[in-house]
């Protein structure tokens, strides 16, 4: 089982804010550009809200049906499911083995799982981990949290992040292949969150090259996104590797640093596109809320991480 935590009740305030902000979610999963009826006053830019935020989600649900279909994470993935649903226990996978299903019921279910990990307390003793591990998960979901109501569908990118502990996160961040990948990831919540923007014309400073390039932007969005949800169902599983033989099994134990190469090359790829073609405004808009002293994390290291490491990797090929 996973080890136990005591948790204190959250402020009333926040708890409403997290239960508004899941109610729209689950009312954009069911949601589609034309079934919303709106008022002439504002019809075009609630048709464009309500486009933008299917398109959202459709890259990331695209991006995690492509690592379920690969024979390779199809596990991982699995594996992911099961320990985000352990949380949810009247809404366990009953025993499927092909996991949570696609579309608008994972919306929805990670929108759920990331309530959860929003309302969760970390000021418990059972709680407990570095200091660290707490100030990048008060960070990272202080920042979901104040993305979901305007991006819908980032619950299905970043509910693994909000389900973690410090106490199960702390002995990762000590293996410094993990903490890079990872904290690149959880710094750039903002960034990666809004990237969906530069899939749309007005964001280019050149049409001819919007359409030149368009499908090609796409592609290299969506593999980002895969790369993003690669390292961040690792980091689930291996974070609950202590209490899940199955999440053990699946962890890329020996591949943490190609794996936060992968992501940080993918991302590199399309900042060069986006600071070549993309409008200056747009750029600023993509960049908002990533902080400056956030950036830094990424390069940190913590002490007696190889010996860690170590410890990490025999842990992963238990018996």
């Amino acid at each position: 089982m996973s080890p136990a935590t005591t948790l204190t009740k959250p402020p009333r305030a926040t708890t409403s804010r997290v239960k508004r902000i899941v109610g729209k979610i689950r009312h954009h999963a069911n949601d589609t550009p034309s079934a919303r009826p709106c008022s002439l006053h504002g019809i075009a830019c609630s048709h464009n809200r309500a486009t933008r935020h299917v398109q959202e989600t459709e890259l990331w649900n695209t991006a995690y049906d492509a690592l379920k279909a690969n024979l390779s994470t199809t596990g991982l993935v699995l594996a992911y499911e099961s320990i985000l649903m352990q949380q949810l226990p009247n809404q366990g996978l009953n025993g499927s083995s092909a996991g949570l299903p696609g579309g608008p019921r994972r919306l929805e279910t990670m929108a759920t799982v990331a309530s959860a990990g929003l309302t969760r307390e970390l000021s418990s003793r059972s709680d407990a981990g570095d200091d660290l591990a707490r100030n990048v998960l008060v960070e990272a979901r202080k920042t979901v949290a104040s993305l979901l109501d305007g991006h819908p569908g980032a619950a299905v990118a970043w509910a693994g992040i909000c389900s973690l502990t410090p106490l199960l996160l702390d002995p990762l961040l000590r293996h410094p292949d993990v903490s890079q990948g990872f904290l690149h990831l959880t710094t750039n919540i903002p960034r990666f969150t809004s990237l969906p923007h530069i899939l749309h014309p007005s964001a280019w400073s050149d049409e001819h090259d919007f359409l030149r390039l368009r499908e090609q932007t796409r592609e290299a969005v969506l593999l980002l996104y895969r790369r993003i949800l690669e390292c961040e169902m690792n980091c689930v599983c291996a974070a609950a590797s202590s209490w899940n033989r199955a999440a053990r099994n699946v962890v890329d134990w020996h591949g943490w640093q190609a794996m936060a190469e992968r992501m940080r090359d993918a991302d590199a790829e399309l900042t060069r596109t986006v600071e070549r073609h993309v409008t200056e405004e747009a750029q600023e808009l993509i960049w908002q809320g990533v902080k400056t002293d956030q950036r830094s994390l990424g390069d940190c290291k913590t002490e007696n991480s190889s010996h860690f490491g170590a410890d990490v990797v025999d842990s992963g090929n238990m018996d």
